[in-house]
């Protein structure tokens, strides 16, 4: 197990993408903008509530960013845990909902309806 675990974290590809924080603060900042772009179009407070919640992992990281000078970033780890976490969901919820209805909902998100 110990040489398949190395292994894996050598090979680039998907370890490099699971492991990088930058993706996923990119992701993060996607889902952000998403959910705010979604609630300017629909006013839901459930919407307005999920846009804020995803700014945690993101102060999360600014405050590590400016608290530490050192590449520590294991210390980072919970929120980049949560944003997978959140974008696992979102996309298998796409996928159990149907991409059709999925696609409606981002149309009318991004104003293409």
């Amino acid at each position: 197990m110990k040489g398949i675990s190395k292994k894996f974290g050598r090979s680039g590809g998907p370890a490099m993408t699971l492991q990088n924080h930058a993706v996923w603060i990119a992701f993060n900042c996607l889902w952000v903008l998403a959910a705010a772009t979604l609630y300017a179009r629909t006013h839901r407070t459930h919407v307005l509530f999920g846009a804020l919640t995803l700014l945690i992992p993101l102060a999360y990281y600014a405050s590590y960013l400016l608290a530490t000078s050192c590449h520590n970033y294991r210390i980072m780890y919970p929120s980049t845990v949560f944003v997978q976490a959140v974008s696992i969901v979102s996309i298998g919820g796409c996928v159990g909902l149907g991409l059709q209805r999925c696609r409606a909902v981002f149309q009318t998100a991004v104003g293409l309806s």
